[in-house]
């Protein structure tokens, strides 16, 4: 009868996790109501009568498997330390790779390189400084809700919130830098840097058509 009542528990737990703690608590629900039964047996009922009592006492555990399914989803706390690590790594190497950006520029005004490849190098360590940064931003764990409550869905709402301000950060870095690379580039080899300060307003007007972008598709 034992292995009947471990079925009909097992059962129960069928859509649970697979983990430690629907594992000790299977167990624990399944020495008390072996207990619970072999007390009705000792009482006079009969093996039929103590199963069907026994395991209608466990009443409805749907609520209990869902909130092991919701604590399975939430990230671990040794999950989100190490995601945190490695987004400030992340970090700190695009971080470098902005200010390395800046040793094509010197060098090809040094050597006198073509203005092309001058930019076509500026333009590989902003897009690889950028990409790092995108990554990053979109490889961070998303929030998971603790439940339904309006409270964890302004928590939600806020996460995915923060994630679309990284992105746009991160677009906004790389597009000032291209925009201070082209302005110099274009100053030193013109001289004409009473006309070249037109390219900032020019800037100014790109980040606010990706800002309306953004706006729209919200």
């Amino acid at each position: 009868m034992d292995e009947r009542l471990r079925e009909h528990i097992e059962g129960l737990f069928f859509n649970a996790p697979r983990n430690r703690k629907t594992i000790e608590l299977k167990e624990e629900m399944l020495q008390n109501i072996s207990e619970k039964y072999s007390d009705l047996l000792q009482e006079g009922k009969s093996e039929d009568e103590a199963y069907s009592i026994a395991v209608s006492g466990i009443g409805d555990v749907r609520g209990l498997v869902a909130e092991l399914i919701r604590e399975d989803e939430m990230p671990s706390i040794e999950y989100m330390e190490t995601q945190r690590q490695k987004s400030a790594s992340l970090t700190a190497i695009a971080v470098m790779i902005y200010i390395l950006s800046l040793v094509p520029i010197i060098l090809g005004v040094v050597f006198s390189w073509n203005p092309g490849i001058i930019f076509l190098l500026f333009l590989m360590f902003i897009a690889t400084a950028t990409g790092l940064l995108v990554y990053n931003s979109q490889t961070k764990p998303k929030y998971v809700r603790a439940d339904d409550s309006v409270v964890e869905e302004f928590k939600e709402w806020q996460s995915g919130r923060d994630a679309e301000k990284r992105v746009r950060k991160s677009i906004s870095t790389a597009l000032w830098s291209v925009i201070v690379a082209i302005y110099l580039i274009v100053s030193m080899l013109s001289m004409a840097w009473h006309i070249t300060w037109i390219i900032f307003p020019v800037g100014a007007a790109v980040e606010a058509l990706i800002n309306i972008y953004f706006s729209l598709k919200k």
